[in-house]
């Protein structure tokens, strides 16, 4: 998957996280979806995805309960 595609693909749900900066340069941070489930966080470096959090519990991503 390219990442034109992946920024496109609905089934991921890949959004920004506008309440949160990255930090060590990386300028911003993505949530993602793996399973219906289980979420992502993460920020791209390159052509490479660098996974911070994977969650297990969909709001838990979130720090929701």
């Amino acid at each position: 998957m390219t990442w034109p595609e992946l920024y496109k693909d609905k089934g991921l749900h890949w959004e920004k996280i506008q309440s949160i900066t990255g930090s060590q340069g990386h300028e911003s941070l993505y949530s993602f979806r793996l399973t219906k489930s289980a979420r992502g966080i993460g920020f791209r470096q390159g052509n490479h995805l660098c996974v911070l959090l994977v969650s297990a519990d969909h709001d838990g991503a979130y720090g929701k309960k």
